[in-house]
């Protein structure tokens, strides 16, 4: 049985999982201007790599956080983005939640025997990269987490207290990939500007507590 702060965590965000997902209502506030209904990707998902990632809900010092992790500089789409913990399918893994599960305990280092998963959230197709996302809703059953980055998937871990994610607004923002510009609908934490697939998602998690 989870202490009962965390108990209290699961019941609220299980409470309002069970109301509905807002999906793609949630997702075009967000979604990049021009892009294609999910109906218009469906000959491409069939072909797309699989992937899965896990929007972990904790507490810390009495208060609740939602984690998210930047990615490092690299040679690839999604270099220095802000994302959830998660990634590529592998033969090992049995399901999107194995994948998910998997990633997380290898890039922060949080055991799959210390989630409570609340559920599935509403998958996205990501264009530039050709990647299908399962993105899954969990909570940390320790309280204050001793997380442990991996320094090759992980440049930084950015902490988003709940009561802040509640407050969250779109705005729009630059952002500069290779030698384009462009102005995205976006959220922007502490300096962070969380935009693309990882500001879709957490458009649906908004809904999902503001319900």
């Amino acid at each position: 049985m989870p202490q009962p702060k965390i108990k209290a965590l699961i019941d609220f965000l299980s409470a309002g999982y069970k109301k509905g997902l807002a999906g793609e209502h949630a997702h075009e506030k967000l979604a990049p201007k021009g892009r294609l209904k999910p109906d218009q990707f469906a000959n491409k998902i069939a072909l797309a790599k699989k992937s899965a990632v896990l929007a972990l809900f904790y507490l810390k010092e009495g208060k609740e956080y939602l984690l998210c992790i930047r990615r490092p500089k690299y040679e690839g789409t999604h270099s220095n983005q802000i994302a959830f913990a998660g990634g590529k399918c592998e033969d090992e893994d049995q399901d999107y939640l194995d994948t998910a599960l998997r990633e997380t305990h290898e890039e922060v280092g949080i055991y799959k025997d210390e989630i409570h998963v609340v559920g599935k959230l509403s998958s996205l197709y990501i264009p530039p990269s050709n990647f299908y996302v399962q993105p899954f809703l969990g909570v940390c059953l320790s309280e204050n987490p001793k997380f442990k980055p991996d320094q090759r998937e992980v440049e930084k871990l950015i902490e988003i207290e709940l009561n802040e994610l509640k407050n969250f607004q779109v705005t729009h923002q630059s952002i500069t990939k290779g030698t384009i510009k462009m102005r995205m609908p976006s959220y922007l934490y502490n300096q962070h500007i969380i935009w693309g697939a990882t500001a879709m998602m957490i458009a649906e998690i908004k809904a999902l507590i503001d319900s």
